[in-house]
């Protein structure tokens, strides 16, 4: 697996502890659900985000990797 992008979509919001332990994820409020985006480097670090989302509590609602886009340098490579 190479570096990709993916959205993770939670039911709710994030207090910031939670927010905190993810970094590397840009974290917006969208409705009444937060939507963590981020390069995750392999599967490994895929199941790591979704541990630490449900370590804090949240009710993931959909995991979807974007399509490579020219704003995404990193999935060049």
């Amino acid at each position: 697996m190479q570096p990709a992008t993916y959205e993770f979509r939670v039911r709710g919001h994030l207090d910031a502890a939670a927010v905190a332990e993810l970094p590397g994820l840009a974290v917006h409020e969208q409705g009444d659900e937060t939507v963590l985006t981020g390069v995750v480097v392999d599967q490994a670090a895929l199941h790591g985000v979704i541990e630490r989302l449900e370590r804090a509590g949240a009710h993931l609602v959909e995991v979807r990797q974007r399509p490579p886009t020219q704003a995404d340098p990193e999935e060049h490579r």
